[in-house]
């Protein structure tokens, strides 16, 4: 018998344990990877299930439309009630964009004509068509109606964006479950930045409201294709170019998005129809302007005055010598043309032409800085799905930043004429020296020559405060109206009256320099405000801002005068709440990783379709307004898209929540 090597019993041996080490370990990767992709499959399947679009009773999405609508409005009233003195103060008909649109409203209602003016347009006047005229004609309708008064154009654009947050409900009932789409709607109802800027007088809230009926009308005719559905949602959008050119290129890529998600054979006849339905809604304004001045503009005209102030809003060192403000754009006008008469309007003379160089020194940079460019793009589209932020931002940043709601009850009434009353309390420079007290070391305080006024120096940081009267005895609840005689000779300062910690602030009033020659009877507008639970408040000056050179303020006397009990604090309760949600969920560290999570949970739950018509709207704002100067009203219609993407993310928290207490209460019942 031959015997085998010991050697090679043990090589054989080793072999076969290695051998089946190797199918173990295959065996154990195979059964990880299987339980991975079950456990992956599963997540699917779970969002998936959650995410599917469930049916709701027709009364019972009423009775929810009618809640969310009534917040929505409910909220917007308590804004305009916190701004009311504000606006009492200025007239914002004849401020800033607004005067635009006024002028142009009076002309039709004087001409009695919409678009083509009777009169003829003076040669290189390009200022109708700085704006879209529909803006224009609610106002002409407003005044016709209701005079020359704000109130009625405010109502009817917070009653706009009230339905607004009840569309963004009907977008998400139409694609989401019932629940996403009702945390959807009362996300928009609540919305600080929607209630904020929905009472301005600017198109762009107004705007809103066709882009959300044009999304949620496809929305529902992809599923129910009908020929009517497609054409009034392309003559939604051609109403909000109308209002507001921002939509001017979002029907083409809408019916992109209809042609990927249709049925073979129609999807062609439908892009094209909504298409076609949006340019027949534009093409007369795009035929007033070629009668009238001979150009092909599709809507307004302002292209390159936006697209060299954007660069100029992030070139911080000024390196391409854009423009930044509107007197620099006329200043760089002369220069850019060689024109000394163009420094007196932005807009006349050749307007059209000069806004056309703007445009090509605006491109000529972007060709030759590509980088730099894409850079300012992506920190802009930041700035674009951004929300309230604690840090301080620079201008056009810093109107992502709005306030909540306040927690009390405001002034709630008009400046009144104090000229017959007797003030509760009053002071004069010796009396606010002697009482008061400054609040920093590198402050000083002292009466100028002749005691008139009181002169303070300030210094430290930017906001802070400076120097503090003594305290001034105030009955709670109750409205005041405070008439400071002074002014600020060099720096920025503000007056504010703050509570009885001295941390509430009640008012603030931005000081500036002396409009008399006598600084005794300078006098900054009345400062009014509401005590609350105050029983004495104080008069304190602070900084305002970053300055080259401390601040130097001088006050006259000071009258506190009683304007009556606050109005409407039966508020105080719906104010807390809503003022706890504002401050806590609209923020960009807590909205924008729902937003996120929002995208990925529905691409995860298979749900491609829905996000897509989801995003189309955000998308297409990003893109576009990218490249030029962006105010956050502007790019309000993205947000009512991203709302659904937040509710998708709480909605599935909700979820997982109860589902995991249902299995630890039924393990908890078993044992």
């Amino acid at each position: 018998m031959v015997r085998r090597p010991e050697s090679s019993f043990s090589q054989g041996a080793e072999q076969k344990m290695r051998a089946e080490a190797e199918t173990g370990q295959s065996i154990s990767s195979g059964v990880k990877e299987t339980k991975s992709r079950l456990v992956i499959q599963s997540v699917r399947a779970w969002v998936s299930a959650h995410l599917t679009k469930n049916a709701a009773g027709s009364v019972r999405q009423f009775a929810i439309c009618g809640a969310i609508f009534l917040t929505a409005l409910g909220v917007r009233l308590l804004y305009w009630q916190d701004t009311a003195p504000e606006m009492s103060l200025h007239d914002t008909l004849s401020q800033n964009m607004a005067v635009q649109y006024r002028r142009e409203a009076r002309r039709i209602l004087e001409e009695g004509t919409i678009l083509v003016p009777r009169k003829p347009v003076e040669r290189g006047d390009a200022r109708l068509i700085i704006h879209p005229p529909g803006y224009s004609m609610v106002m002409a309708a407003s005044f016709k109606l209701f005079g020359e008064s704000e109130p009625p154009l405010r109502f009817l654009q917070i009653l706009c964006d009230a339905s607004a947050a009840v569309l963004v409900l009907l977008i998400g009932s139409e694609l989401l479950p019932m629940g996403v789409a009702v945390l959807a709607g009362f996300l928009a109802a609540l919305s600080p930045h929607a209630a904020y800027y929905s009472l301005r007088l600017s198109p762009d809230s107004l705007a809103v409201l066709p882009v959300l009926i044009a999304v949620y009308l496809t929305a529902s005719a992809i599923k129910r294709p009908r020929l009517l559905t497609f054409a009034v949602a392309g003559a939604m959008l051609g109403l909000s170019c109308w209002l507001r050119a921002n939509a001017l290129f979002l029907a083409p890529l809408l019916a992109v998005v209809i042609a990927v998600l249709s049925e073979r054979g129609k999807r062609m006849r439908w892009s094209l129809l909504l298409a076609a339905a949006t340019l027949a809604v534009i093409a007369p304004i795009t035929i007033r302007n070629w009668v009238v001045f001979h150009r092909f503009i599709p809507l307004a005209l302002p292209f390159g005055v936006n697209l060299v102030q954007g660069i100029a809003e992030l070139d911080k060192e000024g390196k391409f010598g854009m423009p930044l403000y509107d007197p620099d754009v006329q200043k760089k006008d002369v220069e850019w043309n060689g024109r000394p008469d163009y420094i007196g309007h932005m807009w006349t003379p050749d307007g059209i032409e000069r806004d056309r160089v703007r445009s090509q020194r605006g491109l000529s940079v972007i060709r030759s800085n590509p980088i730099w460019f894409s850079g300012a793009m992506l920190r802009r589209v930041a700035f674009m799905v951004s929300f309230n932020e604690s840090r301080a931002r620079d201008w056009p940043f810093n109107t992502a930043t709005v306030p909540p709601v306040s927690a009390t009850p405001p002034f709630g009434l008009a400046i009144s004429n104090t000229n017959d009353r007797e003030p509760v309390w009053s002071a004069s420079p010796a009396d606010l020296l002697s009482g008061g007290r400054t609040l920093t070391p590198f402050t000083e305080a002292a009466l100028a020559p002749g005691g008139e006024t009181l002169q303070i120096r300030g210094g430290g940081s930017e906001f802070e405060n400076q120097f503090a009267s003594a305290p001034i005895p105030v009955h709670s609840n109750t409205n005041y109206q405070l008439e400071l005689f002074g002014h600020v000779r060099q720096g920025r300062s503000a007056v504010r009256v703050l509570g009885p910690n001295e941390r509430v602030v009640l008012a603030t009033s931005v000081l500036r320099a002396p409009e008399k020659a006598d600084p005794a009877e300078s006098s900054p507008p009345p400062i009014v405000f509401t005590s609350g639970d105050a029983e004495e408040v104080r008069l304190v000056v602070s900084n305002d801002g970053k300055t080259s050179e401390p601040p130097v303020v001088q006050l006259g006397k000071a009258a506190l005068f009683e304007i009556g009990q606050t109005p409407t604090l039966w508020t105080r309760f719906p104010r807390t709440i809503i003022r706890g949600i504002e401050r806590r969920l609209y923020k960009t560290e807590r909205m924008l990783p729902l937003i996120i999570v929002g995208v990925a949970l529905l691409a995860i739950g298979g749900r491609g379709r829905e996000l897509l018509i989801l995003l189309v709207v955000p998308v297409y704002f990003l893109v576009t307004h990218a490249p030029m100067s962006t105010e956050y009203r502007y790019i309000l219609g993205i947000h009512y898209f991203l709302f659904v993407l937040a509710a998708a993310t709480l909605y599935c928290l909700g979820a997982a929540v109860a589902d995991v207490s249902k299995r630890v209460t039924r393990r908890f019942i078993q044992h």
